[in-house]
This record gives C-alpha cells, structure tokens and sequence, in this order.
C-alpha cells in the first residue's frame, strides 16, 4: 500500500479520539486503576508493532505497516461510536446486522468529523467493512485481545466471586487462541500458562 498524502489529522477527528479518555473500561467491575478506552487502544498499538516485529524477524514476513496503524487508528474510532456496548452484546450484532451496524457507525463519524480527509474517510469505511483476513489485520485484532487480557488479570483478583468472571475468562482465552498462529501471540500464551501455574503453586 502507498503511503497517503501528507495530510494531517483534523481537529475534530483529534478531539474525537481524546473523547476516548472519558470512557472507562470495566466499570462494572472492582478496578484496582482506572481503565479507559485511550488506554486501551495505546496499549494495542504498541502491541500490535510488538507483533508485527515478530513476524518480520522470525517468520520472514514483509508487512505493510500503514495497513497497521490505520488498522489501530480505523478500529480505535469505530470503538469510539460504539463504546457503550457490552462486547457479547457488540458482536452478535455484527453477526446479525454488519451492515447495519457499519453504517451507523460511518454516520457518526460523518457527523462528528464533518471535516475529515474524503481520502482517509473511504480508506476507514473499507476498513470496517472488510473481512479482515490479511496478516497485518489479524496482528491488530489480536493485540485488541492481548490487551483486553492485560486489563482482565489486572482485575481478577478482585472479582474472583463475581458472576460470570470466569466465562469472561474462558471467552478471552478462545479469542486469543484463535491467533496462535501468529509468532507474537504463541509466545505470550506460553508466557501466560507459565505464569498462571506460578500463581497456582503448581
């Protein structure tokens, strides 16, 4: 992919993201810090270069870089639009109702950014419309999950009597396994088990 012209980011679309400052992860949850989503989505940009580093270094793959930060920046601000949701809830709606859902959320964005880069605005709406297959697509969805996973064992402990905690458990590590492929990821889960069996005293 071409690098885009140099244009830069406009007010409102800055404006928008820092919003994300404002909305706060697992409030539903005992918190021993308080998570906001511009945490959240740092955190997976810097893992998914982490990733990516991986894959260049021990599995020889050439990756488009650019399709990696607008992949973080593209699902940073569809997350904007629909932070409100509950994930289980967020992801049977876009199995039942893709379009759908897209489109309200491009919408928003149009509302919110009226003057957004025509540009990177189609670039955006490809991206949340696509399938997301190719390596580097898959290298930001599973840093969404490594970070969520972060955030998670950061408040277990505290909500170890909650309801539903470990269902939440079991549902993270199947997401995450379903990139095991990914050099990156394969090692953090080693990482993990070897951690939990410290924990367990096993």
């Amino acid at each position: 992919m071409a690098v885009p012209d140099n244009k830069v980011l406009s007010m409102d679309l800055i404006y928008k993201l820092f919003d994300a400052a404002n909305m706060h992860r697992w409030n539903d949850h005992i918190r021993p810090i308080d998570l906001t989503e511009i945490d959240k989505q740092a955190h997976k940009a810097a893992i998914s270069w982490i990733l990516g580093k991986y894959e260049e270094s021990e599995n020889g793959t050439q990756l488009d870089w650019i399709r990696i930060i607008e992949g973080c920046l593209f699902s940073f601000m569809k997350r904007t639009v629909l932070t409100d949701l509950k994930p289980q809830l967020l992801h049977r709606m876009e199995d039942e109702k893709f379009d759908e859902v897209n489109d309200y959320v491009i919408s928003e964005i149009s509302k919110d950014i009226p003057d957004m880069d025509p540009a990177l605005m189609s670039r955006f709406e490809s991206y949340i419309r696509g399938a997301h297959t190719c390596v580097e697509d898959r290298i930001v969805a599973a840093a969404h999950y490594l970070a969520t996973n972060w955030e998670f064992n950061m408040i277990y402990d505290m909500n170890k009597r909650s309801y539903g905690i470990e269902q939440t458990r079991a549902t993270i590590n199947m997401e995450m396994s379903e990139f095991l492929d990914l050099i990156g990821v394969k090692k953090s889960s080693v990482l993990n088990r070897c951690h939990s069996s410290i924990s367990s005293g096993n």
